[in-house]
């Protein structure tokens, strides 16, 4: 079988472009199956050597305009779909029994991925699965305990109206090609009401980097805030966290990541200013390659989330399923999918529910002051990770969801849990 991964994103290690890829191809060649990878053209050497990954894409997936500010959102979305149509085409020929699995597609990818289908002949067209990552585009709100959601000004954030618009092409597609999916069955029912065609939930390929963690005697806790820094993470929360978690636990050490500093450049001087003068603050600013992301984690006894929740309403975090599958306890927003993956694995964390340094801080020292037990329970939590999740299970979903138009398929090997 052949299976081609298609990435229009995948150009560096910062984000989760990278280990998504990793993760995936392993699990496909696993099965001794023929994997290509199709990256960003501007993919660095390094991951055309590990990988495989050859440079292909034009657009990178999450260009969004080109500076107008009456239509530049939709400009960039008209040439990218375009574009990414193009490429697509570029990557055959198909046979009807391969795979082309399509990673966080924004709205142009949607769009091409229908012009795509109705361009290619059936003889010669794939089975697609397209992964809808991100952020759906839409402001939520509870009405009579249901959950509404309304698209935001395309001006600031055009996905919603796009994503829309894109589903609409969908329905001279072939029916069922391209399969639709997230990793989270809450975006799964959000996206399957935007599109009106059904998204379905695969299992979170994330996995445990290195060794599970343990509870032990310590003379220093570190509570870690990791990954690639935004606004809709709370990072510009950061620096008052740090400095309240700090002045209540005074053997507390604080591990903070970012691996990308020249975007909130005026938070990370706060936080660089911080460090300076707090030896029980580590920066770190390298962006994370897979040994790095494992030392980080290892690091880490508590991995702080102090995210928005509103952002996390219909999107996942690949960081919450990491931590979770390492061992380690968790401080998230409540009211997003992070606290409903947490809820679902037994609570080995707390959550907080107000975007709010003061109620962050709260949360997490109820997690450091009762740390044994959150560390059982996050034990527990990273053995069930094991047997529901990882790249393993999301490519048996994916065989799953396609298998009856599939013949032939490769059966999973045998596979023993510690």
């Amino acid at each position: 079988m052949r299976v081609f991964y298609a990435d229009s994103g995948l150009s560096h290690d910062l984000g989760h472009h990278a280990n998504a890829c990793r993760l995936m191809v392993t699990a496909w060649r696993a099965r001794g199956c023929d994997v290509s990878v199709a990256a960003a053209a501007n993919v660095t050497p390094s991951l055309q050597a590990e990988l495989g990954a050859r440079p292909h894409f034009r657009v990178h997936t999450y260009w969004s305009g080109d500076g107008d500010p009456f239509c530049g959102w939709l400009t960039a979305f008209f040439h990218t779909a375009g574009r990414m149509h193009e490429d697509l085409q570029a990557l055959g020929p198909f046979k009807p029994n391969d795979l082309l699995y399509v990673n966080s597609i924004q709205p142009a990818q949607l769009m091409a991925l229908a012009g795509f289908v109705q361009a290619v002949p059936a003889s010669a067209r794939p089975r697609i699965v397209a992964e809808l990552g991100t952020a759906p585009g839409l402001d939520f709100e509870w009405q009579n305990d249901v959950l509404q959601f309304h698209p935001k000004d395309p001006r600031y954030d055009a996905k919603g109206v796009l994503y829309r618009f894109a589903a609409t092409h969908l329905a001279a597609a072939e029916p069922g090609n391209p399969v639709l999916a997230t990793f989270h069955p809450t975006c799964s029912a959000i996206y399957t009401h935007l599109l009106g065609r059904p998204v379905h939930t695969l299992p979170a390929p994330h996995e445990a980097v290195g060794d599970a963690a343990s509870a032990r005697p310590r003379e220093r806790i570190t509570v870690g805030v990791l990954g690639h820094q935004r606004a809709d993470k709370g990072y510009q929360l950061v620096p008052e966290i740090a400095a309240g978690l700090l002045k209540a636990r005074p053997n507390l050490r604080i591990l903070l990541h970012n691996g990308a500093p020249g975007y909130m450049h005026a938070v990370q001087a706060r936080v660089r200013a911080l460090a300076e003068t707090e030896p029980r603050i580590t920066v770190d600013e390298r962006v994370a390659d897979l040994p790095l992301w494992d030392c980080l984690l290892a690091q880490c006894d508590v991995v702080l989330c102090p995210y928005h929740a509103p952002s996390y309403t219909g999107a996942y975090s690949a960081i919450v399923g990491e931590a979770i599958a390492r061992g380690l306890p968790l401080v998230v927003p409540g009211a997003s999918t992070l606290s409903r993956t947490v809820a679902d694995f037994g609570w080995p964390g707390e959550a907080f529910f107000e975007f709010d340094a003061e109620k962050i801080i709260a949360a997490t020292i109820k997690v450091l002051n009762a740390l044994p037990d959150y560390e059982a329970r996050a034990a527990v939590a990273a053995r069930r990770w094991q047997t529901e999740m990882g790249a393993g299970r999301t490519v048996d979903g994916i065989l799953s969801l396609l298998g009856a138009n599939m013949p032939g398929l490769i059966a999973e090997p045998e596979r023993k849990v510690a």
